[in-house]
């Protein structure tokens, strides 16, 4: 007979042995982090020429752009900056009048900008443009439903018509509606007789949400001039620059310093121009500039911040920047959005965490992944996968420990594929891996990849489609024309620069 003693320790040796067994089966899972190299989201071709037909800086940004740098300026110069390491090729195209809508994919919300004053007999002027103004989804239908009987806006453009005939304070409730619902506006006008010098005014309550979506209407019809296969309109929603002082502490010996914060918030529309939506993102960028900051990230929820120095600061404190300093800044603070808006058109490197399956036999190609050494860690995994896959046989127990084996190696293989950012190739080992083992975490490392995927865009194929569209548009306008000179049958590829002049037709 044994004791209580004895008994417990051959249960506790049956259950140690049992979970021995199970990891020698089943294996076990370790965390593994690195960095992994995002490829671009959008694939194109070398040198694929896109048309900037459209900056709209929206109504509410005009009083918050610094009155020196004009928003669409400003937007125009630093776009092919921004994009200089990717295949887009911008070529500025807006004078074509080719641009189209950009907007909140959201139910409207009227912006403050009415004008709280009136003058008895003379037209009222709402806001910066007599327009009330939305954000949110086109088209929008405009109401007022409550106002005076002579007061009248127009139910597409939120154009006012208004002449106050009497004198008096009225209370005036405007509505914008769409597709995703209402918004309402109230606000109080006073009438009197002396003239009103009319201001535009600034929204206090800001449209731009953190989480808000957007989307964009395609384009209509693009003028033939317009020769670029794809074409991008930018909407401008927020604009701010400002300079700050920092005084120093009473316990602080160091000097107050100057800096300047930039900070710009837009959505991006890229369109062929035969009207197949590639993307629409929006990009959200704020560059600080202070002394000791070189190149210093600093990682705020939603907001990235890049950090320069001011070289002209390095040794000495003046009481204000000079215009040429400021300008510099401001110029480091728009190379700031390239490497924001680079994206989704270039690669990055993007932070990864992932578990790692460890079976006997495993570890030297596990120690290649924690030193990153990608290449051998994928001709291990190939080798081990390999080996196993020549001793499966029938199904026997050995038989399902090798396959878990097997669905290991292949697995940590698509790991090392992904830090090297080859999903599609990843994708591959991980469906293979979970043929072979059914492991929960192959599952999950699917979806995730799975996900990834669904976010690539091959717009090759879009570009050439958009390119035949163009190529026919021409020959029907110089068909149309009734001009059948060989000045007329041109190839269209060339730029309007280098083509004789067409009849207008």
């Amino acid at each position: 007979m044994w004791s209580a003693i004895e008994k417990g320790r051959f249960r506790a040796l049956i259950k140690w042995s049992l979970v021995a067994s199970l990891a020698v089966v089943f294996g076990c899972s370790s965390g593994l982090s690195g960095e992994r190299t995002q490829k671009p989201l959008i694939e194109l071709g070398e040198e694929t020429d896109v048309a900037l037909v459209s900056v709209d800086v929206a109504p509410w940004v005009e009083g918050e752009a610094v009155e020196k740098y004009e928003p669409t300026a400003i937007i125009r110069q630093i776009l092919p900056r921004a994009l200089e390491d990717t295949p887009l090729n911008v070529v500025d195209r807006i004078e074509s009048g080719a641009g189209f809508d950009v907007y909140a994919n959201a139910e409207p919300h009227i912006l403050d900008t009415a004008s709280f004053e009136a003058t008895r007999g003379h037209p009222y002027r709402y806001g910066a443009n007599n327009h009330a103004q939305a954000h949110g989804a086109h088209p929008l239908k405009w109401e007022a439903v409550e106002a005076p009987p002579e007061f009248e806006i127009d139910e597409a453009t939120g154009e006012i018509y208004w002449v106050p005939a009497e004198l008096g304070q009225f209370s005036i409730i405007l509505e914008a509606t769409n597709d995703m619902g209402t918004g309402r506006y109230r606000f109080d006008v006073t009438v009197g007789d002396e003239e009103v010098d009319y201001e535009a005014r600034t929204p206090e309550d800001s449209p731009v949400f953190a989480t808000q979506s957007y989307r964009s209407d395609g384009p209509g019809e693009v003028p033939s001039s317009v020769q670029e296969p794809l074409l991008l309109s930018v909407k401008v929603l927020r604009w701010e620059e400002s300079i700050f002082y920092r005084e120093p502490h009473e316990h602080s010996s160091s000097p107050p310093s100057e800096s300047l914060r930039a900070h710009t918030d837009l959505v991006y529309s890229l369109w062929t121009r035969d009207g197949v939506e590639i993307d629409t993102q929006r990009v959200r960028y704020t560059t600080k500039l202070g002394r000791g900051r070189l190149g210093t990230p600093a990682l705020i929820p939603g907001w990235p911040y890049w950090y320069y120095d001011d070289w002209t600061r390095s040794s000495r404190t003046r009481p204000d920047i000079t215009h040429h300093d400021r300008d510099r800044m401001f110029e480091n603070a728009t190379m700031g959005s390239g490497m924001r808006f680079g994206y989704p058109f270039t690669e990055r490197i993007a932070p990864l965490e992932v578990e790692v399956l460890e079976y006997p036999g495993m570890d030297e190609g596990i120690e290649f992944m924690e030193d990153e050494n990608w290449e051998a860690a994928r001709d291990f995994f190939r080798r081990r996968a390999e080996e196993e896959s020549h001793r499966i046989g029938e199904m026997t127990a050995r038989d399902e420990k090798e396959r878990q084996h097997k669905g290991a190696a292949l697995y940590n293989k698509g790991l090392a594929a992904e830090f090297q950012g080859e999903d599609e190739e990843a994708m591959e080992f991980y469906i293979r891996a979970y043929e072979a083992s059914g492991h929960a975490v192959v599952s999950e490392r699917m979806h995730v990849v799975e996900r990834r995927l669904d976010d690539y865009v091959d717009v090759n194929s879009k570009v050439a489609q958009a390119r035949e569209a163009l190529e026919a548009q021409i020959a029907a306008e110089q068909e149309n024309s009734g001009d059948g000179s060989e000045e007329n049958d041109e190839d269209p590829s060339l730029d309007p620069e280098e083509k004789s002049e067409e009849p207008s037709g």
